[in-house]
């Protein structure tokens, strides 16, 4: 019943109402807080992050999923079935690509891009772009598996 509710609210309110709602809402979670001299210091007083063992099994995990056609792509772990583009990023993809020149490769430098995530997402929508170069630049440990498993003539993997 919480969810039907939830539902006709979202059709009828405007989308500052839920940003009021979320600023009024008890955070779980608060993750800039704190005074720090040094990252590490702030590191010590941390949960486990991005760089956690079992957050990179459930990516890796993922992307095999996607890999093997099981799903059509995956984020932060998660797969996904059903097709849903990031129309800002790709149509600026899509407009940078048509002013360069064609004999050169286009080249996109994708920090944080995990085990190929929005490259695989939008991966249908990037064949037509001619001599794409996907660069991914991450942790070693997402560098390593990406160079073993996900590295293709397209895509591609950096620690730096």
């Amino acid at each position: 019943m919480l969810k039907k509710i939830k539902i006709a609210l979202r059709q009828i309110c405007p989308p500052f109402f839920y940003t009021i709602l979320r600023g009024l809402q008890k955070r779980k979670y608060s993750f800039f807080d704190g005074n720090y001299k040094t990252w590490n210091d702030a590191l010590k007083n941390t949960q486990e992050g991005y760089e956690a063992k079992k957050i990179f099994k459930k990516v890796y995990d993922a992307s095999l999923r996607v890999q093997k056609g099981k799903a059509l792509y995956e984020r932060d772990g998660i797969c996904f079935n059903k097709e849903q583009y990031r129309w800002p990023v790709i149509s600026m993809i899509i407009q940078a690509e048509k002013k360069i020149d064609v004999l050169k490769h286009f080249h996109v430098l994708d920090f944080g891009g995990s085990l190929g995530s929005f490259y695989n997402q939008h991966h249908k929508l990037l064949t037509n772009i001619k001599k794409l170069k996907w660069s991914i630049v991450e942790q070693d440990h997402f560098v390593k598996k990406g160079k073993e498993e996900f590295e293709n003539n397209s895509l591609k993997f950096y620690s730096t």
